[in-house]
């Protein structure tokens, strides 16, 4: 385990590769309790959250016990903060329910209006 951590270091991809399959489920799991309903952001945090691991694995320190708890935080403060993103997330609001209904084009909708 301690040299799939340096192979991760050294940026190797099959340890990547390693890493997503011994932890793919693990990160899931913590990913899924905060992103519940929304799949497409649940699949994008899990990504981010490996892509993370992959860009910071040099500043971890430690053994295989605290990689995994490492790995887990990752996901847990991901998660958040995709769910705090997606909060924020202005809601879009249909202001012509009239034209969205319609099979008409817009211009010609508005020409109608305006001959009446």
């Amino acid at each position: 385990m301690y040299s799939l951590i340096n192979q991760l270091q050294k940026k190797d991809e099959q340890a990547l590769r390693e890493v997503i399959n011994r932890y793919g489920g693990y990160v899931k799991a913590i990913v899924l309790k905060v992103l519940q309903p929304n799949h497409t952001a649940i699949e994008e945090c899990i990504n981010d959250v490996f892509l993370t691991i992959w860009q910071k694995s040099t500043q971890f320190t430690g053994d295989e016990v605290d990689f995994k708890k490492w790995i887990g935080v990752i996901a847990k403060y991901k998660a958040i903060d995709t769910y705090r993103s997606l909060q924020n997330k202005p809601k879009t609001v249909e202001l012509l329910p009239s034209i969205s209904n319609n099979k008409d084009l817009p211009e010609s909708i508005v020409e109608r209006r305006v001959q009446k």
